[in-house]
């Protein structure tokens, strides 16, 4: 959120705006999004760029003391309760294409690709389908879907990869890979951006990250808004960039 921040602020001088960023303070900061929310709304704030964490929160609809409402941006995940002028976020087909093609990358003499999956949530089976549908037509690729790492798991030789399609997964996966299995025996193909995952990456442990580009998310959010105010209209759905970082291992 910091980066999204920074994107936006980038941006602010084009658009004659002053950006303020608000988040908790620390992970053991309990402060709701709800009230995170209202207190923008006392601001009387012209727009305003949320991060969602869960598809399921339903907050209430924001006012101005003087019309119109309040246009909103929503970043991370979709949900269909909030009243969002615009939605930046991944493209879960295009992401699972570009995933198949890192592992196919990563696996020229093919190989066994196990795909974690323990939310089952339409997202991920979404994505898993389209990383599996880019795979099939690779007869030297076998793809699994698992819920979770295993020491059952049988890795023979060393064409062996795995894909977390989440940010929680792919740091208990890390580590969980880490542990159980010498690094030679597999690769891991993560998804996530935040300083853990980094770290990981750095160790070797994530073979590749995949992440979006939260700076260009903070300045296409600030565009759709301005967009908004001044047309009276903006893209309800933005695909967010994605960039690859791969691993000194």
């Amino acid at each position: 959120l910091k980066e999204v921040y920074e994107g936006a602020s980038r941006a602010s001088a084009y658009f004659n705006s002053v950006i303020d960023l608000h988040i908790p303070q620390s992970q053991a900061d309990t402060e709701s999004l709800q009230n995170l929310l209202d207190y923008c709304s006392y601001l009387n704030a012209d727009g305003i760029i949320v991060y969602v964490d869960s598809p399921d929160f339903k907050p209430n609809i924001l006012t101005r003391s003087d019309p119109p409402s309040i246009p909103i941006i929503t970043i991370g995940h979709f949900s269909p309760n909030f009243p969002q002028i615009s939605f930046i976020g991944i493209n879960n087909w295009e992401l699972g294409k570009k995933l198949a093609d890192e592992t196919q990358d990563t696996l020229p003499n093919g190989g066994t690709v196990y795909i974690i999956n323990d939310t089952n949530t339409q997202n991920a089976n979404n994505l898993i389908s389209s990383i599996q549908s880019a795979l099939q037509n690779n007869s030297l690729i076998t793809s699994k879907v698992i819920e979770e790492i295993s020491p059952a798991l049988s890795l023979n030789g060393q064409n062996n990869i795995f894909i977390s399609i989440t940010e929680d997964d792919t740091i208990r996966s890390a580590q969980l890979l880490s542990e159980q299995f010498d690094m030679d025996k597999y690769k891991f193909i993560g998804f996530g951006g935040n300083e853990v995952c980094q770290l990981y990456l750095q160790k070797g442990w994530i073979t590749k990250l995949v992440s979006l580009d939260p700076q260009k998310i903070g300045q296409d959010a600030l565009y759709e808004l301005f967009e908004y105010r001044s047309k009276g209209n903006a893209n309800s759905y933005i695909s967010a960039d994605v960039k690859i970082s791969s691993a000194k291992r």
